[in-house]
């Protein structure tokens, strides 16, 4: 991957009690992004990188704290101003 390519941020989601994708799957795509890819794993509170959120309990579906997350996400990442 290019180096800009390596630095575009992504938000990864994902429910601990998923039946139909498991954890390990979601743990598989962080490790291939990270080691294959060379997409750096953002540090709490930055954008830079691949953000990698886990919510306890949560089945195949959203919950209104990922949702939230995702939101001060994108708020975070999309310039305000064009």
């Amino acid at each position: 991957m290019s180096q800009h390519a390596t630095k575009i941020p992504i938000f990864c989601a994902h429910g601990s009690s998923d039946p139909l994708v498991p954890v390990r799957l979601c743990q598989a795509s962080v490790d291939h992004l990270s080691n294959v890819c060379g997409v750096p794993k953002a540090p709490e509170g930055d954008i830079k990188g691949l953000t990698v959120k886990l919510y306890k309990g949560l089945t195949h579906a959203s919950c209104p704290k990922e949702l939230e997350d995702l939101s001060a996400w994108i708020k975070s990442v999309v310039p305000k101003e064009i």
